[in-house]
């Protein structure tokens, strides 16, 4: 009998640690004018813990001739080499704020799972026709599921 009391206990400590949980469910696209929405497939996101200008700006970044920080960071993703040593020492500041990670499929689609409830920024970058598009978007997430759309208009630099 006590051990039953037991496994209970267990099982019902494990539902309520896992029901603060959620699932962070990501579509990416571009949609041009000519030629209609284009998935952002293949490409790594990271779900951060805190806003990309806040960790940068903690590490004692700046922006740079007149752009704020994350416009400086989006643009020395693209041109890493030029901008060496900025581009490294900010990933590497980067690196201890990132929660998880995941890759799109061909259809632009994935998933963040078993995020604790909370405030979140998803980071990313993929190339467009015309140039890149960054994203540095809040999310809330709460228990079960939840879904965004990235696309252009919620990007903070879409050329």
């Amino acid at each position: 009998m006590n051990k039953r009391l037991v496994l209970i206990a267990v099982l019902i400590a494990l539902s309520l640690s896992c029901s603060n949980k959620g699932v962070l469910s990501i579509e990416a696209g571009v949609v041009y004018k000519m030629g209609g929405m284009q998935p952002v497939a293949r490409v790594t996101f990271h779900l951060l813990d805190d806003d990309l200008e806040n960790i940068l700006q903690k590490a004692g970044y700046t922006g740079d001739k007149g752009s704020d920080v994350v416009t400086r960071y989006a643009i020395a993703s693209q041109f890493p080499d030029q901008n060496q040593p900025f581009y490294g020492q900010a990933k590497i500041v980067i690196q201890s704020h990132i929660v998880q990670s995941v890759t799109t499929d061909f259809s632009g689609k994935a998933q963040f799972e078993g995020v604790p409830s909370g405030r979140y920024y998803i980071m990313g970058v993929t190339e467009t026709r015309g140039g890149f598009a960054f994203w540095n978007l809040r999310v809330d997430v709460k228990p079960g599921k939840n879904s965004v759309v990235l696309d252009q208009n919620n990007a903070v630099m879409a050329l």
